[in-house]
């Protein structure tokens, strides 16, 4: 081992074909075992033997059992549409997750009362006069759209009038719901679904247009794909609109083991993305054959939420998702990249495939050893990154490993080449 201006060159000798690996980082070193003897005793305790098999679990009979429930399909607006036909319409008189203080909510309902709806008796035409006043006078401007900035600044974008709108209708009495989503051709978009006299409009003041949600051809540039509502809920779960699913949004269980239900309100449940802390409870999950997603764009719910969850079980009909070594795989699209690693698996075996590229484990807390499995041909630059807790990897001998396949460590990590990853024990010669 050298070392040179603060950079580490790392030199790993395979006795098997005498080929040499170099390694150039900054940001780590490489630490050898002195002798063969304790690496023979430190890698008997983990075997293939120790090997988790998910998915072909003893409880099995814990993933949900198919009901007659129906999957969203259609247009966005349509799916939308057949939720808010569902949803008790109380459930959108609160203000939910809107930032605003009781004292700025109190005095937006006095003006509103005062100003805008007075001797107005229809919760129709009181919202028709919130949308007229929203409209001339609050300026299109990018700036802060917090209802209550809005309401005193009377500038915003898209999300701001739509906030607006919200805490004004609700002050009234008037169930709101406001929604994300795209406005084609135009891009993102925000805008609300009211719930006046019986009836649902949608509602965008930003774009003074308003429509009987049942006339879809009203309003077809519309997609929503987030809305700010809990459609259901019960005594274990919460359940929500989220990136065109409907979504399981919290999980109030605190059960040791948890099992993700198959329908909400007449509704398959197609995605597992939490948005809020589970209980520390729950170490196991069971994951049926409707769930398609465990959130996307890079935010999977489990990841950030469920830090103490050690497994995930999938059914093995799922036709989306898969488990490998306990390593959750998607089915469609990249198969072979990580979906998602339980937090607390100290052990990740990689699925088989002949290059790896950048963020296959990152960020990963406890994680402490890490096997390439046999047939990479390649790993490439940042594969695994910041794992604080990382000891040692398992490559295959004839695999070339890139310079900055492991960067920015926490600790020395010890690279071995051959089958210390699988059934035996790797013989490594140390230069």
């Amino acid at each position: 081992m050298y070392f040179s201006n603060g950079c580490s060159i790392f030199e790993f000798t395979n006795s098997k074909n005498m080929k040499k690996t170099h390694f150039f980082s900054a940001l780590f070193v490489v630490a050898l075992m002195s002798s063969c003897t304790s690496q023979l005793n430190d890698l008997q305790l983990k075997t293939s033997g120790d090997k988790l098999e998910v998915g072909a679990s003893e409880n099995s009979n814990l993933f949900p059992v198919e009901d007659d429930a129906v999957r969203l399909s259609g247009t966005k607006s349509e799916q939308m549409l057949a939720l808010l036909r569902k949803v008790d319409p109380k459930n959108s008189l609160s203000l939910y997750r809107t930032q605003i203080t009781e004292e700025q909510f109190q005095e937006i309902k006095k003006f509103t009362e005062d100003n805008i709806v007075m001797g107005i008796t229809s919760e129709k035409d009181k919202h028709d006069a919130i949308f007229r006043w929203i409209t001339q006078n609050i300026t299109y401007k990018h700036s802060n759209n917090d209802p209550y900035e809005v309401f005193k600044n009377r500038t915003a974008i898209c999300q701001g009038y739509a906030n607006l709108l919200k805490v004004m209708a609700i002050s009234q009495g008037i169930p709101v719901v406001s929604v994300n989503g795209m406005l084609v051709p135009f891009g993102g978009h925000a805008w609300t679904y009211v719930y006046a006299d019986g009836v649902w409009y949608m509602s965008d003041p930003t774009n003074g247009k308003i429509s009987l949600a049942e006339n879809l051809s009203d309003y077809v540039a519309y997609e929503p794909s987030w809305a700010e509502l809990a459609l259901f809920e019960n005594d274990e779960f919460q359940f929500e609109y989220n990136d065109a699913h409907l979504n399981v949004t919290q999980v109030k269980s605190t059960d040791l083991k948890v099992t993700v239900p198959y329908s909400a309100g007449g509704f398959v449940v197609t995605s597992f993305s939490p948005i809020s802390a589970l209980s520390d409870n729950i170490k196991e999950i069971y994951i049926g054959k409707n769930i398609e997603t465990l959130g996307e764009n890079g935010v999977v719910g489990l990841k950030d939420y469920g830090k103490l969850v050690e497994v995930v079980h999938i059914d093995p009909e799922n036709p989306y998702l898969e488990s490998y070594e306990g390593i959750v795989y998607k089915k469609q699209g990249d198969t072979t990249t990580p979906y998602y690693i339980p937090a607390h698996l100290n052990r990740i075996v990689l699925k088989p495939k002949l290059m790896y590229g950048k963020g296959v484990v990152v960020g990963h807390e406890y994680v402490e050893e890490i096997v390439f499995p046999e047939g990479v041909e390649y790993i490439g630059d940042y594969a695994i990154e910041k794992c604080p807790r990382l000891k040692r990897v398992y490559v295959p001998e004839n695999a070339e490993l890139s310079r900055r396949a492991l960067y920015n460590m926490y600790q020395s990590i010890e690279v071995i080449y051959g089958d210390g990853g699988g059934t035996g024990v790797p013989v490594v010669t140390v230069d």
